[in-house]
């Protein structure tokens, strides 16, 4: 049932896979592989005969066929039955004696040929091999000579657990010399009961085998799963892909596929799993799958950028670098590729190169949020006035509101940032019936317009929320109160005593930025002490490599700076003539269209 999901799942994907009925002694494979197609076929037992009376290898194609199944992307299903079920089967069967195929016929020969046409000749992407559970000869061909892995599926308790010991023993020591054959082990835990496991009876057996048959990642789990198309044999991907036996399918065939290097969208998930810690893999197993797939996959771009991302990872910059520019080569001039070179140039210390790289990802509308985020980071590291007019840009034009508002809500480290901003919260506003649009007009754009200086624009934002008689927030409250500010040239102290009042009734633990509001609001209303107190606490709460968003000139700025302002804050509760950084050289602005 397994192997006939998973069989599926990689023909829907443009595969060509073979299916081997090498269960010889309870064969069906191909009802439930190509259900409607004729069945009289010759298969495997009929291929070892034909071999002991002729003394010739078979043609493999006369024992295969191509399965009556539709398949996605052009993709197909053949099948090598276990052989022609008439009456005489079992005859034939009994008739192989296999230790004499093996030790007096040249079997392993046989079988080593039948691999090779599989490959060469009939060339299946995956040959997917059904095989008897048990210590058989036939159980050894299936384990031990044909696979470059093994599926062992498995109920957790302690008879299958006993089994599987002898059985994984026999395939790692493939490994050994003079064979050297390293067989991927993949451990699914098969038909586990779907119940409350109040008892961690299921966990406890899942932690034993681990332990005793020395897995290196958890096995995955298909639940037992009552639905009465099992009688029927139906093939949940294809009839019930949303159903939860069809999900745990698709988890084993991307795990199979991630340790195949020659499967593209195996490699890219093997590579994403690297990238993303989901496994680990010892360096110089890791450094040996990485060439092996870029030998195999070597003018694929979307490869060599996975390879380049999983070696940037590593701090390899050089050799990343030079995979990124193959990728490009090929003609993948994509967001992501832009991106990741923009990473390693900067990585090698080339600034400039790492801006260019970081300015063609806006450039393109197949940008995500995860693509500019970065990129954004190293034009200001690299370049800080080269991020005038990227709000106009196709990557960010293409972006969904949300991520928009996000872009728009994190340009705050300098006036030109926050004029590209303004322009974000424009567009977003010119939309209408967003449902953030109430965050952007009393919260987000206040606190741009403020630190454009355009107060009086600010003001109308704020008034109806948090004007005298109606404020609600705190920040709210005091964003209005420091726009009058700025508006009329002098603080207002009703306006920040109201600040005070509503932050003595809501008790915030906040951060730097909360208290350094709270001391402004507490000197304006001539409270010294208390101002003091809330200077310390801002103090406190700021960290070193976080940035903050400063009251003092509303941008966000590193730590150094922002004590730099409450410096000047304690310079100005000294009664010293300073001036907040915001309300300093404010350039008219022209008030927004509301």
């Amino acid at each position: 049932m397994a192997l006939s999901n998973i069989a599926a799942l990689l023909a829907h994907s443009g595969l060509k896979v073979l299916v081997v009925d090498f269960d010889l002694e309870a064969p069906g494979l191909d009802i439930l592989a190509s259900p409607g197609t004729p069945t009289d076929r010759p298969g495997v037992v009929e291929y070892v005969l034909a071999y002991l009376q002729s003394d010739l290898t078979p043609d493999a194609a006369e024992y295969i066929y191509r399965a009556n199944v539709q398949s996605q992307e052009a993709g197909e299903i053949w099948v090598m039955p276990a052989g022609r079920p008439d009456a005489s089967y079992s005859e034939r069967l009994c008739g192989i004696d296999w230790e004499s195929l093996y030790s007096h016929e040249d079997g392993y020969l046989l079988f080593e040929d039948l691999k090779k046409q599989w490959e060469s000749i009939l060339k299946f992407d995956y040959v997917l091999i059904d095989s008897r559970t048990g210590h058989t000869d036939v159980a050894g061909i299936c384990t031990r000579q044909l696979p470059d892995a093994v599926v062992l599926l498995f109920l957790p308790n302690a008879q299958n657990l006993r089994g599987l010991q002898t059985v994984v023993a026999d395939i790692r020591a493939e490994a050994e010399p003079p064979l050297r054959r390293d067989i991927k082990l993949h451990f699914v835990a098969s038909n586990v009961p779907d119940l409350d496991d109040e008892d961690a009876i299921i966990a406890r057996q899942l932690r034993a085998f681990r332990r005793d048959l020395k897995m290196t990642e958890r096995p995955l789990v298909i639940h037992h799963y009552d639905s009465l198309s099992l009688l029927t044999q139906t093939l949940f991907v294809d009839a019930r892909p949303r159903s939860r036996l069809a999900k745990q399918y698709q988890q084993l065939a991307r795990r199979i596929r991630a340790e195949n290097p020659q499967d593209t969208k195996g490699a890219i998930a093997f590579l994403d799993d690297v990238q993303r810690q989901r496994v680990i893999v010892a360096p110089e197993i890791l450094e040996a799958r990485l060439q092996s797939i870029e030998r195999a996959h070597h003018d694929d771009g979307d490869v060599l950028c996975q390879i380049g991302k999983v070696r940037l990872s590593r701090n390899q910059a050089a050799e990343a670098l030079a995979l990124f520019q193959r990728s490009l080569d090929s003609g993948l001039e994509t967001a992501s590729v832009f991106a990741a070179l923009a990473r390693a140039r900067n990585m090698i210390g080339d600034r400039d190169g790492a801006v260019e790289a970081a300015l063609a990802v806006f450039e393109r509308t197949d940008a995500t949020i995860n693509d500019l985020s970065p990129a954004l980071e190293l034009i200001r590291n690299g370049s800080p006035h080269a991020v005038v007019g990227l709000s106009r840009k196709p990557a960010v034009q293409s972006l969904a509101p949300e991520h928009v508002e996000w872009l728009a809500t994190n340009l705050n480290r300098s006036r030109e940032e926050l004029t590209e901003a303004r322009g974000l919260f424009e567009s977003l506003l010119a939309q209408g019936g967003l449902a953030n649009q109430e965050r952007i007009r009393g919260n987000t754009l206040p606190l741009c317009l403020i630190g454009l200086g355009d107060f009086r624009t600010a003001m109308a934002l704020l008034e109806e929320e948090y004007g005298t008689y109606g404020r609600k927030a705190i920040a709210g409250a005091f964003n209005y109160a420091m726009a009058t500010w700025g508006a009329i040239g002098e603080p207002n102290p009703e306006l920040f005593a109201g600040v005070l009042n509503l932050e003595a009734r809501s008790k915030i633990d906040g951060d730097a930025n909360y208290y350094q509001c709270l001391a402004v609001a507490a000197w304006v209303v001539g409270d010294v002490a208390r101002a003091s107190q809330f200077l310390e606490r801002s103090s406190e709460h700021a960290k070193p490599a976080v940035r903050c968003l400063s009251c003092w000139r509303y941008l966000s700025v590193p730590q150094s700076q922002f004590l730099r302002d409450l410096e000047q804050i304690r310079r100005l509760m000294a009664g010293e003539s300073v001036k907040p950084a915001f309300l300093q050289d404010a350039a008219p602005q022209i008030p927004l269209a509301l």
